[in-house]
């Protein structure tokens, strides 16, 4: 699918697959899955994970208020790294990756 996609729920999970633009997806209560995006994404859930598996080049920016961020690739990290934060790079930038949770953690494979 190509295009902007919003994806917003109160309570319940948004799985997000082979998408090519922008995407926005906010759940209240639920995790947020995403495999095969190509562009920005803009992920916030107030309960619950964010896992991405995330091939392209990619800045990211991601925060939990409690649970950790986990990068499974290489990163050049950019400012400040810390348990609930994480500023950096994948593969040297690209479209921005903004991650947040209020709780529950945030992975990158």
């Amino acid at each position: 699918m190509a295009g902007e996609v919003r994806a917003h729920t109160g309570s319940g999970r948004v799985e997000l697959v082979s998408l090519k633009g922008g995407v926005d997806a906010h759940t209240g209560s639920g995790g947020i899955e995403g495999t095969g995006i190509a562009g920005t994404i803009v992920a916030r859930t107030g309960s619950g994970a964010i896992r991405l598996e995330q091939a392209a080049q990619a800045a990211v920016k991601a925060h939990t208020g409690s649970g950790g961020v986990h990068v499974e690739q290489a990163v050049t990290v950019k400012g400040s790294v810390g348990k609930n934060d994480l500023n950096a790079t994948l593969r040297g930038g690209g479209p921005l990756l903004d991650l947040s949770t209020g709780s529950g953690g945030i992975r990158i494979e």
